[in-house]
């Protein structure tokens, strides 16, 4: 209950997710969740050979031409941890961007920004892993070949980068208190890092995605405004009102008609206009 209201329905949440967030919930909720269901009926929960499919394995993507590569791992995490973290994470500024951007411009640019994402970390990984000298480290040899599961930390990294740039936020609530974006940005991606398993992989993984969120141009993040999220104090929350976009841009030049005939903002500044007039100049037009 909120502001001895209406009480909260899930129900209407679902109804008002927006499309792209709903199905990227839906599909690597069950999935991450099988999977590591999977590899622990196997014994070998972080290393188990179902992982190995479907991660960002260079070697097996521009050598062995598995594309699905560049996608799936943003789809799959390795322990039920991070498959909490990156839901609650996704879901509260996911719902917020797709709202304000519109659910197709999001996807589009969801899905290149992943894309990108992919290339840049093999990008990486190639120049530390396959020069002379360089891979004689075994952590950088590793990174050409290995089947890490580094499970979907970037597409959470992503997202929340670009809600902070969308918004123009300056500050940030976590842990109950305001803290600045840089400091949230840097506590998001330590987070997110320690998620992985081992700790020390995934971390090129990571990097990509911050600077995909950061050079996406702002011109590609323009919102619509939206009606705020809570009422006003001492009255209820309504859910529905939530979910809908607001009025469009034009302010009080936008007419339209609406459905019980309900004056429009234009013809109450008329009617306010014909009146004043009447009162100051009477029907003859004669000054009173």
């Amino acid at each position: 209950m909120q502001g001895g209201g209406n009480p909260i329905n899930c129900g209407t949440c679902w109804k008002n997710m927006p499309p792209v967030t709903l199905i990227y919930l839906i599909i690597t909720g069950p999935v991450s969740l099988a999977l590591v269901i999977s590899c622990l009926a196997l014994s070998s929960k972080f290393n188990c050979y179902i992982f190995g499919y479907l991660s960002l394995t260079p070697y097996q993507i521009y050598q062995k031409g598995e594309v699905w590569r560049f996608f799936t791992p943003y789809f799959v995490n390795n322990s039920f941890w991070s498959i909490i973290y990156v839901l609650l994470g996704f879901f509260f500024s996911s719902v917020v961007l797709e709202k304000a951007m519109g659910s197709k411009r999001f996807g589009i640019m969801l899905a290149i920004c992943l894309i990108l994402n992919s290339l840049l970390c093999t990008a990486f990984q190639a120049f530390f892993g396959l020069i002379p000298g360089i891979n004689s480290v075994t952590y950088f040899y590793n990174q050409w070949y290995d089947y890490t599961p580094i499970g979907s930390m970037p597409i959470l990294i992503l997202i929340q980068i670009l809600d902070i740039r969308a918004h123009k936020r300056k500050q940030m609530m976590c842990c109950c208190f305001q803290m600045p974006v840089w400091l949230y940005i840097i506590l998001l991606v330590v987070m997110a890092q320690l998620m992985m398993y081992p700790i020390w992989y995934g971390i090129f993984y990571n990097i990509s995605a911050i600077i995909i969120a950061f050079a996406v141009p702002m011109k590609y993040l323009q919102v619509r405004e939206q009606l705020p999220l809570t009422n006003a104090p001492g009255q209820a929350y309504d859910q529905n009102a939530a979910g809908r976009a607001v009025a469009p841009a034009g302010g009080d030049n936008f007419q339209f008609t609406t459905m019980n005939g309900a004056q429009t903002a234009q013809e109450k500044k008329k009617e306010a206009k014909a009146t004043k007039n009447e009162s100051q100049w009477g029907k003859g037009g004669k000054k009173l």
